[in-house]
């Protein structure tokens, strides 16, 4: 029997997964930039869950959670990625909230 909470998450793994198609490009080279490889193998890692027909969103929501927490704590590089943090982040809180 699928509940109600079953349908929320799922739909909440669909947004992420909307999210890393419509901003993946610009997420990756912001993860890349600040974080260097870590960044982008978590990236990767977020995106193979996604990719899936059905994405389970607990290990979705986990995954997402990383990525937030790491953009929490990235080294500002001076001015330049500020603006791009300040909304990836987010975004990004927005998911992790829902997941």
């Amino acid at each position: 029997m699928t509940t109600n909470v079953d349908t929320q998450d799922s739909y909440a793994a669909f947004d992420a997964k909307e999210f890393f198609q419509k901003n993946g490009d610009s997420l990756s080279k912001l993860l890349h930039e600040t974080l260097g490889n870590r960044g982008l193998d978590l990236f990767c890692e977020c995106k193979y869950l996604l990719d899936n027909i059905c994405p389970d969103p607990k290990k979705v929501g986990i995954s997402i959670r990383k990525i937030f927490d790491l953009l929490q704590d990235a080294p500002m590089p001076g001015d330049r990625h500020a603006d791009s943090l300040r909304w990836h982040g987010a975004r990004l809180a927005e998911l992790v909230a829902k997941l």
